[in-house]
């Protein structure tokens, strides 16, 4: 949608400052999802000429009518700041109005929708992939009994008492990792399953 609008700005004269009505061509850009608007017509037809400016539809928090004054309108930016526009009638206010509520609301939920696609993409990787350095989470913790563990120091050559009963923690989990299979059997294919370690484990 495009046309023309009034919009009400602060203009300073003399040493007062005053709000006149400039008429300025607008383009209800959906694609880019921005309200954009020109000084003419022939500007917003010209590739090579910039909007005097851009707002972008999730940024609005609503387009409403003005019931106080003919063909008004306002667009909400929040934080008190209000875009406010006249229209050649109103028919075509409350056109403007509709575009820009129903573009506003696409440009949302696609946002939203992006955002949970990330949020999405971030908890599986973190869930199912090792750190940046090859270990497991400092969260993440693995039940090893005495016999596993006594077999770990044997293959990994660790000190006889870095290993304990109880808990494996990260550090001990990325040292039997790295034995493959062939160090503890099932219990390889145990971490591979719960910690993603594929690339260590094939055969």
């Amino acid at each position: 949608m495009q046309g023309y609008l009034k919009k009400k700005s602060p203009k300073m004269q003399g040493k007062k400052v005053v709000d006149v009505w400039q008429k300025r061509f607008f383009v209800l850009d959906k694609a880019d999802e921005q309200l954009k608007y020109y000084k003419t017509e022939k500007n917003a037809a010209s590739s090579s000429e910039e909007p005097l400016k851009s707002i972008a539809l999730v940024q609005v928090h609503c387009a409403v009518a003005n019931p106080k004054h003919a063909n008004m309108f306002t667009i909400d930016l929040g934080a008190e700041r209000k875009v406010k526009l006249q229209a050649l009638s109103e028919e075509d206010r409350d056109a403007w109005v509709a575009a820009i509520q129903s573009s506003k609301a696409a440009a949302s939920a696609k946002q939203e929708k992006e955002a949970d696609r990330g949020a999405e993409l971030a908890a599986t990787s973190r869930t199912s992939s090792p750190t940046a350095t090859g270990s497991p989470s400092a969260s993440a913790q693995v039940q090893m009994g005495p016999q596993d563990r006594s077999r770990l120091r044997s293959n990994a050559r660790l000190a006889p008492n870095s290993l304990t009963a109880g808990p494996c923690v990260p550090g001990e989990l990325h040292a039997l990792c790295k034995l493959g299979r062939a160090a503890l059997g099932t219990r390889c294919l145990a971490l591979q399953h719960t910690y993603g370690y594929t690339g260590l484990f094939r055969r």
